[in-house]
């Protein structure tokens, strides 16, 4: 099933590259659905999952002179 996550994603991210933004949107119809159906079949609540990151990272302390640093 991440398998087919990845492929999906892949595939929405050259469509989104290559400007084919109908065939984006499908891709991205796709993603909701596979999403939605990893969640159900690893027994927790996507909606709950999103609310919570978007909960912390409202709270989390960005260090934003380290986002752009290139690792070595």
């Amino acid at each position: 099933k991440i398998a087919r996550l990845h492929n999906i994603v892949s595939q929405a991210w050259e469509n989104y590259r290559h400007k084919k933004m109908d065939l984006f949107k499908k891709d991205l119809k796709y993603l909701a659905t596979a999403l939605n159906q990893v969640s159900i079949s690893h027994n927790f609540s996507l909606e709950e999952s999103i609310l919570k990151k978007i909960q912390y990272n409202k709270n989390r302390e960005w260090k934003k002179t380290k986002m752009n640093e290139k690792f070595s």
